[in-house]
Formats: C-alpha cells, sequence, structure tokens
C-alpha cells in the first residue's frame, strides 16, 4: 500500500475583532495586549460602531502601536478616510460600505505593491486583501 503525502498547509493564524463599543480603552488595552501574546496574530480589526470619529482616532492612537509593535496588521473597519490618516495598515470595506474614493486615490501611484492575498479558509471569505486595492465589478445585491 502507498502512503500518500499530505501537502503542509500555511500556519493558520489569527485575526483579532474588537468590540463594536470600548467603554474602557485603558483596560481593553491591557487585555489586546495579553491576547497579542497568546497566539500567532495575523491582523486586529478595530470594528467600533456608531461612535464619534474622536473615539474612533483616539482608539486607534492607543491600540494600533500595541499592534504594530507586534507586526500585527491593523485594519479599520468602515472607515477608509480614518484608517488613512490614522495610520493604520488597511481598511475593512464591506459592499455598501464607503467612501472608496479615498483608497482609489492612490491607486495609480506607481510605488504602491500589489495586494498580498491570504488564501481563503471557509468559502463565504474569498480572500483577506493587505495592501493595494483593485478595481473589480460590484457584486449582485444580496438576495432575499
Amino acid at each position: 500500500m502507498s502512503k500518500t503525502t499530505v501537502p503542509a498547509r500555511p500556519p493558520c493564524r489569527l485575526y483579532l475583532i474588537t468590540p463594536p463599543a470600548v467603554p474602557d480603552l485603558t483596560a481593553f488595552a491591557g487585555q489586546l495586549a495579553q491576547a497579542l501574546e497568546s497566539g500567532d496574530v495575523a491582523a486586529l480589526q478595530i470594528r467600533l460602531k456608531d461612535v464619534p470619529d474622536a473615539e474612533v482616532r483616539r482608539a486607534v492612537e492607543v491600540l494600533a502601536p500595541l499592534a504594530q509593535a507586534r507586526d500585527v496588521a491593523v485594519i479599520l473597519n468602515d472607515r477608509a478616510d480614518l484608517a488613512k490618516v490614522t495610520g493604520c495598515d488597511g481598511v475593512h470595506l464591506g459592499q455598501r460600505d464607503g467612501p472608496v474614493a479615498v483608497v482609489d486615490e492612490d491607486e495609480e501611484k506607481e510605488e504602491a505593491e500589489p495586494a498580498r492575498v491570504l488564501p481563503p479558509r471557509q468559502p463565504a471569505y474569498p480572500s483577506i486583501h493587505i495592501g493595494r486595492r483593485f478595481r473589480r465589478p460590484p457584486r449582485p445585491p444580496p438576495k432575499g
């Protein structure tokens, strides 16, 4: 009987997501630091919802250095404008989030690097892009 060789899988890495509100940023920063030391973390998504811009900026100011000091990409949810000015490594934009114009304006610069696309882990999430964004046709609206 012959042995079948199973190809090695890339290591699984963690993608941390903040809660939609962080009432005590100092306490959360301590918890985040512990989480960042607990495993191989690839990215932190700061996913604050329905909070003022000043709170988002303050959260990035406090949390991003903790992640970036450990080579963890910091992704800001929904807000390309704030991601750009606060020094985040990327932005998570859903189909209905925006404005995308802030992301698109750097698209033609020659020094921009192509996006690194991580292989999908689940069919529902086709890819994660870190780096330059490329235009594609819009997806059809969800059914239902």
